[in-house]
């Protein structure tokens, strides 16, 4: 490592003491690098702006370039100067492991960040499900995944995180299926429940003919009849369909008298045998008084009490 600075070094010195042409030279090099690296790199932006690539992968692509052909500049100016190239791509190496170690996490997440932009699982504008946080792709970074939460919260997910987890894209199809359970009062004429549950999904704008939406008799509840709903619909009408129906559903069951069950508690008191039967006695050792619920009932079930002293 020593040599090699010596050798730059030594370099250097011997460059400016037989400067002149070779200055100029140098400065022509530069300048007429960095001009032909933007020719490069804005030619090849609109070439691949013309293709079917995902504008992700464009501006890493970009980056890449970008960056190996100042590498490639910077390397002509060193052989120019006298450099020894050799000693200045093992340099260039060393810094490079010691970055490397000091960096996994991020390089990983690099790595990461270009399957993502590579294989696709979802692009800017979706809304996903990504390791538990729901919300819209705002931007794929190489290093991070942006994502707007409903709420207007922005999470930045390491992309290592994102490859780990289960992804859920709500919008890889054009088309949703909403799903909605409607429970009734046991006792209600479940064909007419039916027809007032379709006629309420049919008639809604964002619902779709195709597919046939369906409403059907699903489950006998401890306490209802639950009918399922499902309709299909544009992913983009989903929550203003769910929320429509919703407030339909129950508007309408109301208007028709379906009654919408709850949960509650009745309590039944049987008579048995015309009389409620029942004995509280209460002893104290100091001859308290005793309060005592006598056998005798009235007509209608309540149970009379008597206080004696002894």
């Amino acid at each position: 490592m020593s040599e090699a600075f010596e050798q730059i070094g030594t370099a250097i010195k011997e460059f400016f003491a037989n400067a002149g042409l070779k200055i100029l030279s140098l400065i022509a090099v530069v300048i007429f690098g960095i001009a032909l690296i933007k020719i490069i790199k804005l030619i090849l932006k609109k070439i691949l702006l013309r293709s079917p690539i995902d504008n992700s992968l464009i501006s890493f692509t970009l980056s890449i370039v970008n960056f190996l052909m100042y590498f490639l500049l910077i390397m002509i100016v060193a052989h120019m100067m006298g450099i020894p190239t050799t000693s200045f791509i093992a340099l260039l190496s060393a810094f490079g492991l010691a970055a490397s170690l000091a960096l996994q996490d991020s390089l990983g997440n690099l790595a990461n960040g270009i399957i993502i932009i590579s294989s696709k699982p979802f692009k800017v504008g979706d809304f996903v499900d990504v390791d538990g946080i729901s919300g819209t792709i705002k931007s794929i970074r190489m290093l991070h995944t942006k994502i707007e939460t409903t709420d207007n919260k922005v999470i930045s997910v390491p992309n290592s995180k994102v490859i780990s987890s289960a992804i859920i894209n709500y919008n890889a199809n054009p088309l949703r299926r909403l799903d909605i359970d409607v429970a009734v009062a046991y006792g209600s004429d479940i064909e007419s429940v039916k027809s007032t549950l379709m006629d309420i999904v049919t008639e809604h704008p964002y619902s779709l003919s195709t597919p046939e939406p369906l409403v059907r008799l699903k489950t006998l509840g401890e306490s209802a009849l639950v009918f399922t709903v499902r309709i299909w619909c544009k992913s983009e009408n989903y929550w203003d369909l769910y929320y429509d129906v919703n407030e339909t559903c129950y508007n309408v069951l109301n208007e028709k008298g379906i009654t919408i069950p709850y949960n509650q508690l009745d309590v039944h008191i049987k008579d048995i045998g015309g009389s409620v039967l029942g004995r509280l006695e209460k002893t104290s050792e100091d001859a308290a008084p005793e309060t005592r619920f006598s056998d005798n009932s009235e007509p209608n079930g309540d149970i009379r009490s008597e206080e004696e002293d002894k």
